[in-house]
This record gives structure tokens, sequence and C-alpha cells, in this order.
């Protein structure tokens, strides 16, 4: 009786502690479920704040991942990572580290991910490919894209209306090209050359 007594007393404290923290985060987790992650990211900051729970902490982080501010979801996911052994959310960490430039670190956190879920997806082509960005890196940049100054800005606006009442109204303004003293011939010769001369022929 006395164990019967002593399991329903644990169950109760339980279930007071789970419903204290669904009414505390009821708004919050409504507007994340609504995918509103920027009002939701406030509010669970606000109960972070107050408390070190780590279904707020996880949830805060996952709003900060959700919108791509890698910044505070690397500093949340961080808090709680190696408290939480939940695969996921050593993917995400992972995944910030590695999106502000932490390659390294997201490297060791990305293995560990691997070994928790040996056979999903993520987790193959890490092993297959782990130092990829290196190699990408390594390549260097493959194109130099810079400014024409050499062409004058008018008459690029001048061939794009050109163009467009060619295009829409095949309406070619012959009357209005020689007011303005430009020819077509004038305006492509003078972009090409320009092209020529800066080297992007």
């Amino acid at each position: 009786m006395k164990k019967i007594l002593t399991l329903l007393i644990v169950a109760l404290f339980g279930l007071s502690s789970n419903f204290a923290q669904n009414n505390s985060t009821k708004k919050a987790d409504k507007l994340f479920d609504r995918l509103e992650y920027v009002k939701a990211a406030e509010e669970y900051l606000k109960l972070a704040e107050k408390s070190s729970d780590n279904y707020v902490i996880g949830r805060l982080a996952d709003a900060y991942y959700n919108i791509f501010n890698t910044k505070d979801a690397e500093k949340w996911y961080a808090k709680i990572v190696n408290d939480n052994p939940d695969a996921e959310i050593v993917f995400r960490y992972s995944e910030m580290l590695k999106a502000n430039g932490k390659y390294k670190e997201s490297n060791v956190w990305m293995s560990k991910f691997s070994e928790m879920k040996p056979y999903d997806t993520r987790a193959i082509a890490f092993r297959n490919t782990p130092n990829y960005l290196d190699k990408i890196i390594k390549k260097g940049k493959r194109f130099n894209v810079q400014n024409l100054k050499d062409v004058n800005k008018s008459e690029i606006i001048m061939l794009g209306i050109l163009a467009l009442l060619v295009i829409f109204f095949g309406f070619y303004p012959v009357p209005l090209m020689e007011t303005l003293n430009v020819s077509v011939d004038n305006l492509i010769n003078n972009y090409e050359t320009a092209v020529q001369t800066n080297g992007l022929n």
C-alpha cells in the first residue's frame, strides 16, 4: 500500500510540473506551432531568462534555427547539447556552427550525430565527404564579378526601353531614336566594346 501511495505522489508531482510547464509555455508553443518563430523566440527568451528548462531553451534554439539567426541558435543549442542526447539537436547545433564558420567544431558534432544515427542520410553524406568545405575553398574563385564603368547608364536604359517596346508592342521608334541621335547599332557596339575592354568576354 505504501508503494502505491508513493508511486501516486511521484506521479502527481510529475504531472503538476508538466502542467506548469505547459501553462507557462502555452503562448510561446502556440506561436511556434503557427510558425511565427520570431514572436515565439521573444516569448521563449522571456521564459529562458527566468529558468534553465531544457524544453524552453530547446524551443528557443529551434525558433532561432528556423529564422536562420545562426548566432543565437548556436548560443542556445550550446547550453543544452551536452545535456540532451537528442540527435536532431546535435545535428542542428552542428549546422549552426558550420554556418558561423566553425568548421572543425561542426565536424566534431556531426561525427557525434553520425554515431547516434548511422543510417540517417545526412550522416551517410557526412561520412562520405566529411571535409567537403575544404575542397570548395581550395578551388578558389572561379568568377570575377565587376561593374562595367564604360557603359553609359542612359544608353543602357534606352536599350532596355527599346527592347521592351519591340518585344511587347512590335513598335520600333525610329523617330525617337533619330531625335536622341542614338542608333541600336551604336548602343550594341558601345556595350560590346565595354565588355571587351574589361576582359569579360
